[in-house]
C-alpha cells in the first residue's frame, strides 16, 4: 500500500512541475497559463508527449523558464507561428 501511495505521489508532484524540467517525451502540462505570454520572452516551444492527459505546448522562455500552455487558444498558435519563423 505504501510503495503504491509514494509511487502516486511521486507522479502527482512531478506532473505538477508542469513540464519545467526534461524534454517533451516526459513532460506533461496539469495545468495551463492563464494569460497570454509576451511573444519577446520566448526563445522556442515543444509539444507535449502523446501519452500525457491532456495536449500541450511548453513555451521555453529566454531565462529557460518552460510554462504550458492550452494549444487550442488563439495567442499559444500565433506564439508558435511566431517562433517557428525566427
Amino acid at each position: 500500500y505504501w510503495i503504491n501511495m509514494a509511487s502516486f505521489l511521486f507522479l502527482i508532484f512531478t506532473g505538477r512541475m508542469e513540464g519545467r524540467k526534461g524534454n517533451s517525451a516526459n513532460s506533461c502540462c496539469l495545468r495551463y497559463v492563464k494569460k497570454p505570454l509576451p511573444q519577446r520572452i520566448l526563445k522556442s516551444f515543444e509539444h507535449t508527449h502523446f501519452s500525457c492527459k491532456k495536449p500541450g505546448i511548453i513555451f521555453i522562455t529566454k531565462k529557460d523558464r518552460r510554462i504550458c500552455a492550452n494549444p487550442n487558444e488563439q495567442w499559444v498558435q500565433d506564439r508558435m507561428k511566431y517562433l517557428s519563423e525566427i
